[in-house]
């Protein structure tokens, strides 16, 4: 079903009502291409696909919580650069419950990942296989060393998957699913402000000045990296979360 714009989708999962926006389409098209070095629309619009496809596993991860917990969703919605779960008020629970719902979506993303990677390693008998590349092969990039380490768990895995697929469609389409999931999960846990890593950082602190200075200060080491790869896109995205804190930081009342 078309929602309230032309190109906004509305449709409803499981009973909570989901909206995506055109603005999430944009995005994940422009980090897909971004991606993908020489131009390849093939690769990007499969980006833009599975993107959407593992946020809406990240938001449904908090739904599906707050259901658990008794807390009526509102609705789930896609766009600009992320998604939102919303929900009734839940002042009025547990701040484990809190803590629980807001670590909820990462969890979700991470089980998705790890489930495919051992429904596709079952499918060539290699089921371990298939999850240690589902979860750590995303990370091996940031790990000196760490490609080296994984080849020797993984190389079963991925001669199977050759095998059954030797025009390695499937593989590419996995290892971009999984790469996904795992990388926005880490990303989505940092001590940044609004990433749930900021959120539970506020709760469990009990200091969301502090928690907002911390922000400051992570994502202005991230954006100094992030320049110094030429991620320029990445570099906005970070340049705005480092905005946000600064902002929450400066209106913020002190704490004692």
């Amino acid at each position: 079903m078309v929602g309230s714009s032309r190109f906004t989708l509305s449709f409803s999962f499981a009973g909570i009502p989901t909206i995506i926006r055109p603005s999430i389409w944009i995005v994940l098209l422009i980090l897909g291409s971004a991606g993908s070095g020489p131009p390849d629309l093939i690769y990007s619009l499969t980006f833009m696909l599975l993107g959407v496809l593992s946020l809406l596993t990240h938001e449904y991860g908090h739904a599906f919580c707050a259901r658990a917990f008794g807390i009526r969703v509102l609705n789930v919605e896609l766009g600009n650069l992320g998604g939102v779960t919303r929900t009734e008020e839940r002042q009025n629970i547990p701040r484990w419950q809190n803590l629980i719902f807001v670590l909820a979506g990462a969890g979700a993303a991470l089980v998705a990942a790890a489930i495919v990677g051992a429904l596709l390693g079952l499918s060539v008998g290699d089921t371990s296989g298939g999850v240690i590349s589902a979860l750590l092969l995303p990370l091996s990039p940031l790990v000196p060393g760490g490609w080296d380490g994984i080849i020797p768990l993984i190389q079963p895995f991925y001669q199977g998957v050759s095998a059954l697929d030797p025009s390695l469609h499937l593989l590419q389409g996995f290892s971009l699913f999984t790469s996904i999931s795992v990388l926005w999960s880490i990303f989505n846990l940092l001590p940044i402000l609004p990433l749930d890593g900021g959120k539970a950082l506020v709760l469990l602190s009990g200091k969301a000045r502090a928690a907002s200075f911390i922000g400051m200060i992570t994502s202005s080491l991230i954006l100094v990296w992030a320049l110094s790869q030429l991620m320029i896109f990445t570099s906005l995205i970070i340049a705005w979360l480092f905005y946000v804190n600064w902002s929450y930081y400066r209106n913020l009342p002190r704490e004692s």
